[in-house]
């Protein structure tokens, strides 16, 4: 789905039923369609190991659970290619 709406950026949680978090963001990785877009992970994971590992597995940020409502958009736009920032510029 992703290669085919091609999205500025995934968000992605971690824990998840059938394949963890960190193997979808190898497969987003490993794929020429979707290597580019940036991935931020959403966990309640909290350890520096954690963070490591997630950032390891191809994710290009990672925001803590539990989240921040009022704040929560512009970390994500943290991470948004500058041409799909609002107004085109980098946040």
């Amino acid at each position: 789905m992703a290669s085919r709406i091609e999205p500025a950026l995934i968000v992605l949680d971690i824990q998840l039923p059938a394949m963890d978090g960190h193997e979808v963001a190898r497969r987003f990785k490993q794929q020429p369609e979707t290597s580019d877009i940036p991935i931020v992970a959403v966990t309640s994971y909290a350890m520096n190991k954690d963070r490591e590992q997630i950032l390891a597995s191809g994710c290009e940020g990672y925001i803590e659970k539990p989240i921040n409502p009022a704040s929560f958009a512009s970390e994500l736009e943290r991470y948004l290619p500058a041409s799909a920032a609002p107004n085109g510029h980098e946040p």
